[in-house]
């Protein structure tokens, strides 16, 4: 019998908020379009903290079964000053009145929210020296949507 290789561990990168404006494009022929402009937030963690800056998108496309995929890129500035350019990939899913509950900007009760479930692969990169071990790990994240826009914990795998 093979040997089970190690089970990876989780350590808490940053927790983040950011602010969004959507625009709805209705139905296509593959789904349900929206985009958000990312117009603020902040980032923090043990390792590096700091704001978002104005200018990045959030495009999601929703499924006729309700599921939601979502790509995004934008760019935060530490608060030490260099930049970080982040892509998300990612996906909520739960049951359809809830998923379009959320698109219909309403915000979930805490009941409600546990039968959501939002998961991301988050991609990091920066030229800065300080920070050029984000270019070297791998970042999940689990996802939360408010009244005013998405939160979530990323972790370093």
């Amino acid at each position: 019998m093979q040997a089970m290789l190690p089970v990876p561990t989780l350590r808490h990168l940053y927790t983040l908020f950011r602010i969004e404006q959507p625009v709805d494009f209705g139905r296509g022929p593959f789904g349900y379009r929206r985009a958000l402009s990312i117009t603020s937030g902040y980032f923090k963690g043990d390792r590096l903290k700091g704001k978002i800056l104005t200018g990045g998108g959030d495009h999601l496309i929703m499924l006729k079964d309700g599921e939601v995929y979502t790509d995004t890129r934008y760019n935060l500035q530490t608060d030490d000053g260099a930049f970080i350019y982040v892509q998300t990939k990612g996906c909520r899913r739960g049951p359809k009145h809830l998923l379009r509950k959320i698109l219909d900007g309403h915000t979930l009760t805490e009941q409600e929210s546990e039968h959501v479930v939002f998961h991301m692969s988050v991609q990091l990169e920066t030229g800065d020296k300080r920070y050029e071990w984000l270019n070297k790990i791998i970042v999940v994240a689990t996802a939360r949507r408010t009244q005013f826009g998405i939160g979530y914990d990323a972790y370093e795998l």
